[in-house]
């Protein structure tokens, strides 16, 4: 397809344009569903710490600010120049920042989720160090991405895996390993952690926000998706409807775990240290509890059955007054009774 003037044009407003166009109606009405989530963690968790709520904040103003661009763009290609089709080989100002504000987006939700993971245990802090290169991977190629679309200001040769292979390559790469390595270690905890407490009655409501939303899982199949299709489908656009809307998933993904953290627990699922049954200082271990509990932090439970029961020494002391009043008293201690708290049985 070529312009008038000669000029090439994209192949097809259908596998471009059209694509994009679809994926920001499912992109707004994410949005709507992310602003009422912000809407409920601010009222339910007021006292959330700073970094907590700064997280939660910025990642609202950064998905604000991309489903602004992601309106314009389609304004400005569909609308304004409806009549002037050389223009949809341009890259307006909007595509470009709609490339590095789903950075920002995605960058500042996974540090939340990476730090999630640095809690559950040593081993974790390494993984998650690891989703750390692989964010500033995907930023530096946002960022590259975004130069070169406003240096040549086409389309084809900026968005396209035929034009800009090794980019694209790692722009749709390095979000898929990080989703890997983060919803990965959460998945498997938490499907550990259940199989050690399960009761067996969850619904599959419960299994779907514990294993699908909580994990990132839906995150994952999206930029998953993105990657194959920037492979499979190197002249078209279609890995960026697939981009957006794992940006937007990101967005939920976070305010739901944040909102949902008494969910793991209330469906039998530990938070608490998977060391010593004992521990350390209570104190120790009450800093513990409230950081993993604050951050949603799954912990491979440990098999009730393992643990020795809890058990309460009672003791009965009688006091008997001697004859006359001489202000002489028995003691007498009765056998010490055990309470044992985890089967609620009683012996003397």
């Amino acid at each position: 397809m070529a312009s008038e003037n000669g000029t090439p044009m994209i192949r097809s407003i259908d596998t471009t344009f059209g694509a994009l166009l679809i994926s920001a109606f499912i992109a707004v009405v994410f949005y709507g569903i992310g602003v009422h989530q912000f809407h409920r963690y601010m009222r339910l968790f007021p006292t959330d710490s700073l970094s907590i709520r700064a997280v939660a904040f910025l990642t609202m103003l950064f998905s604000t600010f991309h489903t602004i661009v992601i309106i314009h763009a389609c304004y400005y290609y569909l609308v304004s120049n409806y009549f002037k089709p050389v223009v949809l080989n341009e890259v307006a100002w909007s595509a470009n920042m709609m490339v590095v504000t789903s950075a920002f987006v995605s960058i500042t939700a996974q540090s939340f989720f990476a730090r999630r993971v640095s809690l559950i245990g040593f081993k974790f802090k390494v993984l998650a160090a690891i989703s750390v290169v692989f964010l500033g991977l995907r930023l530096a190629s946002e960022i590259l991405l975004a130069i070169k679309g406003f240096d040549s200001n086409d389309i084809r040769t900026t968005f396209t895996f035929t034009h800009n292979q090794w980019v694209l390559a790692v722009n749709t790469a390095a979000p898929t390993m990080v989703d890997l390595i983060l919803s990965g270690s959460v998945f498997s905890v938490l499907w550990n952690s259940h199989h050690a407490t399960t009761r067996g009655n969850d619904s599959w409501i419960d299994l779907f926000v514990i294993y699908g939303i909580n994990t990132g899982l839906l995150i994952l199949v999206c930029d998953l998706l993105s990657l194959v299709l920037a492979l499979s489908r190197p002249h078209d656009l279609y890995w960026v409807p697939a981009t957006l809307i794992a940006t937007r998933l990101t967005m939920n993904t976070i305010f739901c775990v944040l909102n949902s953290r008494k969910l793991l627990v209330s469906r039998g699922i530990e938070i608490f240290d998977t060391g010593s049954p004992f521990g350390t200082g209570i104190l120790a271990r009450a800093n513990r509890l409230a950081t993993v509990e604050r951050w949603n932090v799954p912990q491979v439970g440990i098999d009730p059955g393992e643990l020795p029961p809890a058990m309460i020494d009672i003791k009965v002391t009688q006091e008997m007054e001697g004859e006359g009043g001489d202000g002489n008293s028995i003691e007498m201690t009765s056998p010490i009774r055990r309470h044992d708290v985890k089967n609620s049985v009683v012996s003397v």
